[in-house]
Parts: C-alpha cells; sequence; structure tokens
C-alpha cells in the first residue's frame, strides 16, 4: 500500500514528523497541505496519513492551527469511501493535557464522516498512562 502523508505545520514540528514517518515507510509521498490541490490528491491517493498539531487549544472548532481548519468543512464531501486513512496528531499533554490532540479528533471525524477506513488507533488508557 502507498501511503500519501499529508500535513500541515504551524511551528515545524509537524512537517518534522511528516518527513520521518516519509523516511520511514518505503514509497510514499509527502505533501505540504498548502501546496497542493486539496480534492485531487486526497481523492487520488492510495492510502493517507494525515499530520496535524493541536495549536488552537481550548477552541471548539478549527483546532489545528493550520490550513487543515480551511479544510474541515470539505473532508466530509470528498470520494475516499473504503480509503485507508490514519490521522497523527502532535500536543502539548504538559501544557495542555485537557485539550491533547484535539485537532485529531476533528480531522478523524471528518475523515470518516467521508467513508473513509480509519486505521491505527491506539488505547485511550495509553493516552491516560501519558496524562500522569
Amino acid at each position: 500500500m502507498r501511503f500519501t502523508i499529508v500535513y500541515a505545520s504551524a511551528t515545524g514540528h509537524t512537517e518534522d514528523i511528516a518527513e520521518r514517518l516519509n523516511t520511514l515507510l518505503p514509497d510514499s509521498e509527502l505533501k505540504d497541505l498548502d501546496r497542493i490541490d486539496f480534492t485531487k490528491e486526497l481523492e487520488e491517493a492510495e492510502a493517507l496519513i494525515c499530520c496535524t498539531p493541536t495549536w488552537n487549544t481550548g477552541s471548539d472548532l478549527k483546532r489545528s492551527g493550520t490550513t487543515w481548519d480551511e479544510h474541515i468543512d470539505n473532508i466530509s464531501q470528498l470520494a475516499l469511501k473504503d480509503k485507508p486513512i490514519a490521522i497523527v496528531g502532535l500536543g502539548d499533554s504538559a501544557a495542555f493535557s485537557k485539550y491533547f490532540c484535539d485537532a485529531m479528533e476533528e480531522l478523524y471525524r471528518s475523515f470518516q464522516s467521508a467513508g473513509g477506513r480509519m486505521i491505527g488507533h491506539v488505547s485511550v488508557d495509553i493516552c491516560l498512562i501519558s496524562l500522569n
């Protein structure tokens, strides 16, 4: 399976993680969300890994603080039925534990509503351990 890794970054940390994933996954493609044809690139990808920070901590919506926020409402309209999709979220659990990786949830729900087959789940128990 060939992954297209799409990222948007506020400070460069998310870009760094996306680049590291690209190195680890043979045959993957790395794409900056700010430099792609959004609909075409996402619909034509065989599988997606979408990387986002959580920057707008405490906000109810559009919590990434990146270009993902401009596209979040349009994702559900994409033709992504059964496409494997993973979401990678970055956040600061020490300073913002209450809002840790909130933007990840927004992307997850949006891609799921577009018919994407969400892959790569992590147990909530593991997340809670890291917060304590």
